[in-house]
């Protein structure tokens, strides 16, 4: 994870992958973004699956081996990683289509400031994703929220990682998405 515990207010990271399953109807799968948010608990009730540098293709990996019928509404939240090449990460994002079926999805885009803007590409495929399906896939835009707030990076620096603070506000980000998202998954079931 790099500078990760540092861009943690100096918190230790005590865990860098996390499997937490509760028969809930969400699973999330996610990176390191995830797993910090975790920390502070705020994803209970969810099957959560997260590892600490995971790119797409092993997410897709993880959604064949734990997706269930039960499964309502799949949490992508790895976008981070793949920021070097967009292209496969679009064609995990169609694999991903595919392979969750009639399902709902929540989308989380990323951000990170490398320079060259790396997340553009990959946050450009997330954008067309979703917007190609409105119906069915949401889109956290965290890195607008980012762009809009510089002062929750954490410190150092890491350029990927941000602070404490910022993290609870992602995760309560990510709930309202999925909230809203299982809302509408009830609604379309009450029909």
């Amino acid at each position: 994870m790099g500078a990760g515990p540092a861009a943690l207010g100096g918190l230790p990271l005590i865990f860098k992958q996390v499997h937490v399953f509760r028969d809930s109807g969400v699973l999330m799968i996610g990176d390191s973004h995830t797993l910090i948010s975790r920390a502070h608990r705020p994803f209970e009730g969810y099957d959560v699956d997260a590892r600490s540098g995971r790119e797409s293709a092993e997410g897709m990996n993880v959604l064949s081996r734990y997706l269930r019928p039960d499964h309502r509404v799949v949490v992508f939240d790895l976008a981070t990683n793949d920021h070097a090449d967009p292209a496969r990460f679009e064609s995990n994002l169609a694999l991903l289509e595919t392979r969750v079926g009639p399902r709902k999805l929540v989308m989380v885009n990323c951000w990170r400031q490398d320079g060259a803007n790396s997340h553009r590409g990959v946050n450009q495929a997330l954008a067309c994703f979703v917007a190609r399906q409105p119906e069915r896939a949401s889109l956290v835009d965290w890195a607008s929220y980012i762009d809009d707030h510089p002062g929750l990076l954490g410190q150092p620096e890491d350029w990927v990682h941000f602070s404490l603070d910022a993290y609870r506000i992602r995760a309560a980000m990510v709930n309202a998405a999925i909230s809203s998202t299982l809302e509408g998954s009830e609604a379309g079931h009450a029909d």
